[in-house]
């Protein structure tokens, strides 16, 4: 079930974001961006873990 949708720029600043419920919490969001927006090494999946949530991205 999504939780929440977050369009980020090439900068990692959020333009856009829907919560959909109420168990997302910002620091998810942030490890998100540091881990795969500003990662130094290449994500080639479009499905990543972290602490446990789940975040697909294109």
């Amino acid at each position: 079930m999504i939780g929440g949708l977050y369009i980020y720029n090439h900068k990692g600043e959020v333009l856009e974001s829907r919560v959909f419920r109420d168990d997302i919490v910002i620091n998810a969001v942030d490890a998100f961006r540091v881990n795969v927006i500003h990662a130094r090494q290449l994500v080639r999946s479009p499905v990543t873990i972290i602490a446990r949530t789940c975040f697909f991205h294109i």
